[in-house]
């Protein structure tokens, strides 16, 4: 799934999870989705508990955060592909914040 530079910068700082709270980055990560999902597979998928884990859908990006971890949870991004039937694409922070690096246009 191709992204342009301007497309990561929203992407990072629209984040929710770190508005108002401090999380740890280790535990989050970015869901990238093919395309915009149906309204009724959303809602499906919101119906699921995963607790501790959470997410929260923006468009045809996931924000997740993963208390324990993202090896334990049953929430992960085949989950997100299967319940929202659209292919998916998902990083960690630190991978996220180093694909917008190299994609800045200023670096030479």
């Amino acid at each position: 799934i191709v992204k342009y530079h301007y497309q990561w910068n929203r992407i990072i700082s629209n984040i929710p999870y770190q508005k108002g709270t401090s999380i740890d980055t280790k535990r989050m990560y970015i869901t990238i989705l093919d395309e915009k999902p149906d309204s009724k597979r959303i809602t499906l998928l919101e119906s699921v508990d995963f607790t501790p884990d959470s997410f929260i859908i923006n468009n045809q990006i996931i924000y997740s955060y993963y208390a324990n971890g993202i090896g334990k949870s049953k929430m992960n991004n085949n989950t997100f592909e299967n319940k929202l039937k659209t292919i998916a694409t998902t990083r960690n922070w630190n991978t996220m914040i180093n694909l917008m690096k190299l994609c800045n246009p200023t670096k030479t």
